[in-house]
């Protein structure tokens, strides 16, 4: 099984677990900042950061922001892929990864991750015990924590600015913001995909976006008045409230089918996921979802 490594948008992620949780492994770092040496991070990303360019820039701005510290981050130049049944402690694989707890503790049910001690972190204390539960496994008896949940990232819409229609200011933005309403609203939305769908016979599309995925169509429940966790009186999250079916999300959900309706049919499975860009950038699709 073969997966992404480490997003470079995370270097402050990586560089924090890196120095405290991983030890000082020659895969990774150069140097201990002792002596006045530099200590390196080799930063892994995916082909399509490096093609577009923002690896670069990510790098560099993290660069200009540690010069002082004795840290520097660098293009590890390795695949973005890895096998961590092959690759994982005591191989080639990676010292920090980034990815969601269904991913990693399958591996670390088989013994390919190494566990970590969590009161080694700060932010332990502000971390509820259900998020530390996601990242731990049983094994002979014995229960370990093999990963630190954090939440760095969100779904958000993307669109070819250079095909917004001409008349977009006189006939879609109703309230005069100077943004159009397919941008404020899912009913207006859902109105101009319709147009596009229907004027190109079926070629083109305006939202487009994998349907089964909760992840990435959050949004649909988030607008309706659904939520993660509630809060308490003090402003902190509380674990025990989840409100995913809060508010009015049912219409939230119902909102989403309709959109299927007048979707592409790589949105029925997650084909939609390696498609979307591409289509995008070739106008097939107005805009879609990702989490950058």
């Amino acid at each position: 099984m073969k997966y992404q490594k480490v997003t470079a948008t995370v270097l402050t992620t990586v560089m924090t677990l890196g120095t405290c949780a991983c030890g000082k492994s020659q895969e990774t770092q150069t140097g201990t900042g002792e002596g006045g040496e530099t200590i390196t991070l080799r930063i892994l990303e995916n082909d399509t950061a490096k093609s577009e360019g923002y690896l670069d820039e990510l790098l560099n701005a993290f660069n200009e922001a540690y010069k002082d510290k004795g840290i520097q981050a660098v293009d590890a130049n390795m695949e973005e892929y890895s096998n961590l049944a092959e690759n994982g402690p005591y191989g080639y694989g990676p010292d920090v990864l980034y990815q969601a707890n269904d991913k990693l503790m399958a591996y670390a049910e088989d013994k390919h991750l190494m566990a970590i001690n969590k009161e080694d972190f700060e932010c332990a204390d502000q971390i509820p015990q259900e998020a530390w539960d996601a990242f731990s496994v049983t094994v002979d008896g014995q229960k370990y924590t093999c990963g630190v949940p954090v939440n760095v990232q969100e779904p958000m819409l993307f669109y070819r600015k250079d095909l917004l229609p001409e008349d977009w200011e006189s006939t879609w933005d109703s309230d005069g913001s100077g943004t159009p309403d397919f941008f404020e609203n899912w009913s207006s939305l859902y109105s101009y995909s319709k147009e596009l769908y229907e004027s190109s016979n079926g070629e083109k599309f305006g939202l487009v976006a994998p349907c089964n995925d909760l992840y990435m169509m959050a949004e649909f429940i988030f607008s309706y008045g659904g939520y993660v966790f509630g809060q308490n009186e003090d402003g902190s999250f509380n674990s025990e409230d989840i409100g995913f079916a809060a508010g009015d999300t049912a219409n939230g959900i119902a909102a989403m089918r309709q959109f299927a309706g007048i979707m592409s049919e790589e949105c029925l499975d997650d084909s939609i996921k390696q498609s979307r860009y591409s289509k995008v950038a070739d106008g097939s699709y107005f805009c879609s979802i990702s989490t950058p």
